[in-house]
């Protein structure tokens, strides 16, 4: 399914945390990948590795798919 975000805001598609571990952490993953962006966004592009507060944001499901809907200020590191 493409995606296709208005003004600022940024879809992420969220890092996994590692299965079969004996800690479960107890707030979601901060770390995704940028995988669509709004027309007004101006320093993050798709296939970026991203670091973001990890409440931030409307997680959406659609087809067994989540993502992660934030604006592009949440966006606290550009990883490389």
């Amino acid at each position: 399914m493409k995606l296709r975000p208005l003004n600022d805001w940024v879809v992420i598609e969220r890092e996994k945390p590692a299965e079969g571990l004996l800690w479960v952490p107890d707030k979601p993953a901060n770390r995704g990948t940028v995988t669509a962006i709004g027309p007004k966004v101006k320093e993050v592009s798709v296939g970026h590795q991203i670091q973001f507060n990890p409440y931030a944001g409307l997680e959406v499901t659609v087809h067994e798919q989540t993502w992660l809907f934030i604006n592009e200020a949440e966006v606290l590191i550009i990883l490389k």
